[in-house]
């Protein structure tokens, strides 16, 4: 799907005191725990939480994360949508839809109305190398949970456009399934800010999936789009 350009870009540098630590350096004691998407999981290094109390954002209490170290280095990314973007199990969640075949999916829990960015989150790999070789030991291991077999599969099932031809693994809105009629959805990539968003382009109502289309014809006549891309209707009509 185009991006339509709706970028809701919220936000105050309520912070200037935090250090700007590169996102990807490696946060040490953020063990390898994951064991499912859905579960409560710091923003910034993906560790679950399981009963451990999270260290809230000091300024929004909404954003999660499982130390002060994490929280620091989360800043560069947060304090552009500290209180304006959604929350994983705040005001989305990813949820199990393997009952339809289709594994996980993302599920508004309030409403979201139009230009309101459901999430944000950066790249944590680039390629298929770096999701084995990614730090800390807890960004693997939530990386691991991606559905495939060898790191390629992963990579291959999971990466979304970043800048030109550039993709790359976004762990939690990598989750949002494909629908060619989606919700009014969109994601776009902030190469200023290095990470990509997901914007509401209408309203969703509480306990609606959010989903997009992965491919981008879907708006040519059906004599110019490619092979269908899925069983629906949508995708395989011929007008």
């Amino acid at each position: 799907m185009a991006a339509l350009g709706v970028h809701h870009l919220l936000g105050m540098q309520r912070d200037a005191g935090i250090a700007a630590t590169s996102p990807n350096a490696a946060v040490q004691h953020c063990h390898a725990e994951n064991a499912s998407p859905c579960e409560d999981s710091c923003a910034f290094c993906y560790a679950v939480l399981g009963a451990r109390a999270p260290v809230l954002c000091p300024h929004c209490s909404r954003r999660k994360l499982c130390c002060d170290e994490c929280r620091r280095r989360d800043w560069a990314l947060h304090q552009h949508y500290c209180g304006s973007a959604g929350e994983k199990n705040v005001d989305w969640a990813i949820r199990d839809c393997s009952s339809d075949g289709r594994g996980y999916g993302v599920v508004a829990l309030r409403d979201f109305s139009f230009g309101e960015v459901i999430m944000a989150e950066r790249c944590v790999a680039s390629s298929p190398e770096d999701i084995g070789a990614l730090e800390p030991p807890s960004v693997r291991a939530a990386a691991m949970l991606l559905f495939g077999d060898t790191l390629e599969e992963k990579y291959e099932g999971y990466a979304m456009g970043r800048l030109g031809l550039s993709r790359g693994i976004f762990l939690d809105m990598g989750r949002v399934n494909h629908a060619c009629v989606p919700t009014p959805g969109d994601h776009t990539w902030l190469d200023s800010r290095e990470c990509k968003i997901l914007t509401a382009c209408g309203h969703i109502p509480k306990g609606m999936e959010i989903t997009f289309s992965y491919r981008g014809d879907m708006l040519l006549p059906a004599a110019e789009r490619s092979a269908p891309f899925c069983a629906c209707a949508k995708s395989s009509a011929s007008v």
